[in-house]
């Protein structure tokens, strides 16, 4: 078990030479650094099936989706510097739009479908365009791209929080995935605002998200070492 929370100290290491590089605005170590912090939570998740010998089936749709939240991490962090950013912001979104699929895979093998994911999924979904129009956020004649993934997103989110009344609130697995997806969901609202509201594209903004975001990470990775 130390082993997996070792790597957690990598890993909190790389996001600190991340935000340097935010600071300083160096493209190459920006990507080098996301990168080498993303492989660490999937480093995190292999560690921790070895040491607590987890539920191999678990285990595998995990490091899928937490290898494809890898590549979508870098294409988007190239995506923001590149000439051809929009080329790779789609990639990025496929890759997390892949790994939320295999995330829903996951968690519906594991709680089942309840007739209130429909409804609380459906609820967010409006509460989100209606926001969307209120802040009057441009999503750059890319709708349906942003559509598909909220989609996906939203209701990734929701299953995760209902592992706790599908899969039982005691377990700490569903503890951790509930509040990684949480964390996650919140990354990505907070991208959203980044990537497409110009008055809160900043510094600040770019590392609270990504904080949020690898904080959310690495409690899905740990959670295989409940998994047995």
């Amino acid at each position: 078990m130390m082993i997996a929370y070792l790597l957690v100290s990598a890993l909190a290491l790389s996001l600190c030479f991340y935000f340097f590089s935010l600071y300083r605005n160096r493209q190459r170590i920006r990507v080098l650094s996301k990168a080498i912090t993303s492989l660490l939570f999937v480093a995190i998740a292999v560690a921790a099936c070895w040491v607590a010998d987890a539920d191999r089936h678990y285990f595998i749709y995990l490091l899928i989706a937490l290898a494809l939240c890898t590549f979508g991490d870098v294409f988007l962090e190239i995506s923001k510097t590149d000439e051809l950013g929009i080329n790779y912001f789609i990639y990025a979104l496929i890759s997390f739009f892949s790994a939320n699929v295999a995330f829903l895979i996951l968690f519906c093998s594991i709680a089942g479908v309840f007739p209130l994911d429909f409804f609380v999924s459906a609820a967010v979904l409006a509460l989100l365009a209606l926001g969307a129009r209120l802040l009057r956020i441009d999503f750059l004649n890319m709708h349906s791209y942003v559509t598909a993934y909220a989609l996906t997103a939203i209701f990734m989110f929701v299953k995760s929080l209902s592992l706790l009344y599908g899969a039982g609130a005691h377990l700490m697995r569903n503890q951790l995935v509930a509040l990684g997806g949480g964390l996650f969901f919140l990354s990505n609202l907070l991208y959203a605002f980044y990537l497409f509201l110009p008055r809160a594209r900043n510094r600040a903004m770019e590392g609270v998200g990504a904080a949020v975001y690898y904080t959310g990470q690495t409690l899905i990775a740990l959670s295989v070492l409940f998994a047995g």
